[in-house]
């Protein structure tokens, strides 16, 4: 199989970076790794965020691929760039002729308090209780998030990289939400809700119709200060 790699260089700091674009064919299998195929300098970075819109250049999460879905449906989280297989990323985000790639030279900072995800996430429920806090389901919602942290700090997933697979889809099946998650269908429909999706009566699905409603803003502000 064939694809065009469009690929931004970025070099040099901040005001003074200077962005080269390259396009070239490679050829893949079901085996292959991004970083082999890929042609970067021993030192540079590699990335794929254009096709994450949670993860930043020179964000924390910069180095890593929040999630890929694998030739069996599973979602596969939180992976180094040099375990990204070039079939799983043409596959999570439908890619046809071309694949978009950065690699840059710069050396990470940024004010990121911690990397301990039990800490990531109690700040993340933190946020979700303030969000969340009207409506006589509350008690059940924030029970639901408590359950869904445990599932995942046991997954070892950080929850910038749950919501970026969640926020992926503006509109989703709550139980096909939960066969991805591995999680039960009411947690996948309270983890919709209280990421600001609103149910569809008539699909019975779940849609983010207003990407300004307060629950999802106001976790959206909370995920771009990590």
């Amino acid at each position: 199989m064939k694809i065009t790699i469009d690929h931004e260089i970025i070099k040099g700091p901040g005001e003074h970076e200077d962005r080269i674009s390259r396009s070239y064919e490679i050829t893949y299998d079901s085996e292959s790794l991004l970083v082999d195929l890929i042609h970067y300098k021993p030192g540079e970075y590699v990335n794929v965020n254009a096709y994450y819109h949670l993860s930043k250049v020179r964000s924390f999460y910069l180095r890593q691929v929040p999630y890929l879905i694998n030739h069996r449906g599973d979602v596969l989280w939180d992976l180094d760039m040099d375990q990204v297989k070039v079939e799983d990323l043409v596959r999570t985000h439908g890619l046809k002729e071309s694949l978009k790639v950065q690699t840059d030279l710069c050396i990470l900072g940024g004010s990121h308090k911690t990397t301990d995800l039990s800490v990531l996430w109690e700040d993340f429920r933190e946020v979700v209780e303030r969000t969340n806090k009207e409506g006589d389901l509350y008690p059940i919602y924030q029970a639901s998030m408590v359950l869904l942290e445990k599932v995942f700090i046991k997954k070892r997933v950080s929850p910038i990289s749950l919501v970026n697979f969640v926020t992926s889809k503006e509109r989703w099946d709550h139980f096909d939400l939960a066969r991805r998650l591995e999680v039960d269908p009411k947690l996948a429909e309270h983890l919709l809700i209280v990421l600001g999706y609103e149910g569809d009566k008539l699909t019975g699905t779940y849609h983010l119709y207003d990407p300004d409603t307060r629950p999802y803003k106001d976790i959206m502000s909370y995920i771009e200060m990590l």
